[in-house]
């Protein structure tokens, strides 16, 4: 069934869709992917099953955008706190990622996993693995102009690599290889040794002192 293109924009219809989406990540925080089942979601957020197949389709469309509701808010928190200093935003930005993860393993290890089967789904994988390249392109783009990097690199290519790191990180974490509350010193870890091989070395001994 596909989505409809009607616009639900009133108050009313709006709160709905919030409460929807809320419910769905509290369901899926509890039990994985395979726990969230449409006709529960509807009980618990107060709605008819219809309404949510016609919001958004299939399950896999409630996951998609509880999950852009999240990372909107998540990239919110980046955004404010964005410096003149494109090091210490890098870093700020695993702390963010990975400490929502600590906060709702359930939920990032579904999406996480939603994310590797999404193979007949491409919105979802660029959704979860695609969207913090601009974010990266950008902190290197400012590294740049502050020339800072130690040499000329493709940056778009950098920041692909920065986040198949961090999402690497995510899987070792799910495959029992990295304890979760040790998840955002690792990345944060990781992310300086990813620098640390594309700076120059005045800042590179900043950040591995």
């Amino acid at each position: 069934m596909q989505p409809s293109e009607r616009k639900y924009e009133s108050a009313r219809q709006m709160e709905r869709q919030a409460r929807i989406l809320s419910c769905a990540r509290e369901m899926l925080d509890e039990s994985g992917y395979e726990g969230l089942v449409i006709r529960d979601l509807a009980k618990r957020a107060g709605v008819s099953a219809a309404t949510i197949y016609n919001l958004y389709g299939t399950k896999d469309g409630v996951i998609l955008e509880s999950l852009k509701d999240l990372l909107d808010r998540l990239g919110d928190e980046i955004q404010k706190s964005v410096s003149d200093d494109p090091v210490a935003d890098l870093i700020m930005s695993c702390e963010v990622m990975t400490g929502q993860i600590q906060l709702t393993p359930q939920y990032a290890a579904a999406m996480t996993r939603a994310a590797l089967m999404a193979n007949n789904n491409p919105a979802l994988t660029r959704t979860l693995i695609g969207r913090d390249i601009p974010f990266y392109y950008d902190c290197l783009s400012r590294l740049q102009v502050q020339k800072k990097l130690k040499g000329k690199f493709d940056l778009k290519e950098l920041a692909t690599q920065f986040s198949a790191h961090l999402w690497g990180l995510v899987i070792f974490w799910m495959a029992a290889h990295v304890e979760l509350d040790e998840l955002v010193n690792q990345s944060v870890r990781a992310m300086k040794l990813l620098l640390a091989g594309v700076v120059t070395e005045k800042v590179r001994a900043g950040l591995l002192k």
